[in-house]
């Protein structure tokens, strides 16, 4: 027998229901609560840390020439104490950054004009070529 459009199937239901999923009234009770889940989820602000200002150092300022693996060596473009406080770490890895500046070519930003604002970004890549990207506030 065929049924007419809108009238309700066998048992009494107008469709599918989850009534053997959910216990009966555990449905209404749930959805409030993935609700305030998802918002929860986009109610946080995204941590942005204040960006980190590098000062020239007071004082007399030191640049120690680094020495390459090759026999080389190239002028530090960082003084002495303005990455980390000074040690042997710290002038490795000043030199290290300045042996990749020295390989693009990249000035030294030191000295500057005090009310000079220049941001640079050295980007190295594992397995490709460094990037450095130098901008200038005018």
């Amino acid at each position: 027998m065929r049924k007419a459009p809108g009238e309700p199937c066998e048992g009494g239901s107008a469709g599918p229901s989850l009534a053997p999923v959910f216990p009966p009234g555990l449905g209404r009770h749930i959805l409030p609560v993935v609700v305030l889940a998802l918002l929860s989820g986009c109610a946080h602000e995204t941590y942005q840390p204040a960006p980190a200002r590098v000062e020239p150092p007071l004082g007399q300022v030191v640049f120690e020439d680094c020495e390459l693996g090759d026999g080389s060596s190239v002028p530090s473009d960082f003084p002495r104490g303005s990455l980390a406080p000074p040690a042997a770490a710290e002038h490795g890895f000043a030199c290290a950054l300045s042996a990749q500046l020295s390989a693009l070519g990249e000035p030294s930003l030191f000295p500057l004009p005090r009310n000079a604002e220049v941001y640079r970004v050295l980007w190295i890549r594992s397995g490709g070529h460094p990037v450095s990207v130098r901008l200038y506030c005018v």
